[in-house]
């Protein structure tokens, strides 16, 4: 059913490259968020969930409405608090919106988190959170493309323009980024759009699938480490929702507890990545408890002591 009139005239109005629903405050219900294009005329739009009503404020004042050239979209707990920091990659820019939960606001934390470009990094694409050395905190990945004949030559639009990799260096609470996609082999000059990361051979680490606009696939697979790691996956048999899209996942060890949502879709144009959370978890060989929170608000608990190094299969009956 088309009920896309219950959206606000701004988001109709908006040149959308990205977004996603998110359940951006926590409260059980997704919010949308809608990343646009040639943000000086629209900027980007959020659309609150209260309790299945559609809510937009022509003023808000969350720090969610930034005024980008905004390409994508990739969001992730970085800090702890439970809810989703997001990442836009723009024009030039790449930017970091941390969550305070306690005032339930989003502050630009892209320099105070190291998150730097270079000169000729200009259209920002396809970004993913992800943990990529499975040390237990997220880290990003972006990517830099070329566009032809986009008519503005006072932006600068290098033909080779090298993506990214941010490594998460700081700590559960406070993200510190350094970039290091030269020694990783992943600061590619063609003009990459989308990004996916899955572990496409299951061996628990995490591997990318970059799109070339010009036409390839390329795969770069990861090389094992000692690293722990859970990948989980959801059921919902007899139900629209089999992979149960939308689910939050919560894992503890101790007084640290990662989160993860079940997407369908990827960050940007041309992308789509399986129902399935992975987790990264340094030298963990356990873990002490794993929350579902399905997509109809029920809540499933399993507070016993699981193994890390597997694959764990949650049939909701």
């Amino acid at each position: 059913t088309d009920a896309s009139e219950l959206l606000p005239q701004a988001l109709h109005d908006s040149y959308t490259l990205g977004g996603g629903w998110i359940d951006l405050d926590d409260d059980g219900w997704l919010d949308l968020y809608s990343v646009n294009d040639v943000g000086h005329v629209q900027p980007n739009v959020v659309v609150w969930n209260r309790g299945g009503a559609l809510v937009y404020d022509p003023e808000e004042a969350s720090g969610l409405v930034v005024g980008a050239a905004g390409m994508g979209l990739a969001w992730g707990d970085l800090n702890g608090d439970l809810r989703p920091d997001l990442v836009i990659p723009a024009w030039g820019e790449l930017f970091y919106l941390q969550s305070v939960a306690s005032i339930d606001v989003w502050v630009d934390a892209t320099e105070s988190s190291g998150i730097t470009l270079l000169d000729g990094q200009k259209p920002g694409w396809g970004s993913e959170l992800f943990d990529i050395d499975n040390d237990g905190d997220l880290d990003l990945i972006s990517q830099f493309g070329f566009i032809a004949d986009h008519g503005n030559p006072g932006w600068g639009n290098p033909r080779y323009q090298p993506d990214v990799l941010f490594i998460n260096e700081g700590t559960p609470t406070d993200p510190t980024f350094t970039e290091q996609g030269s020694s990783w082999g992943l600061d590619d000059m063609s003009a990459n759009r989308g990004v996916a990361v899955v572990d496409l051979n299951r061996d628990g680490f995490l591997d990318i699938v970059k799109h070339d606009l010009r036409g390839s696939i390329r795969i770069w697979m990861a090389r094992c480490g000692d690293a722990s790691w859970l990948r989980v996956h959801l059921e919902q048999p007899g139900t629209m929702n089999q992979h149960a899209v939308g689910a939050k996942i919560r894992v503890w060890s101790g007084e640290q507890v990662w989160t993860r949502t079940i997407r369908a879709g990827g960050s940007s144009i041309g992308v789509s990545l399986p129902p399935e959370a992975h987790f990264g978890l340094g030298q963990r060989d356990t873990i002490d408890r794993i929350e579902v929170t399905w997509p109809d608000g029920a809540v499933s608990s399993y507070d016993k002591e699981f193994l890390t190094r597997q694959e764990i299969r949650i049939i909701r009956y």
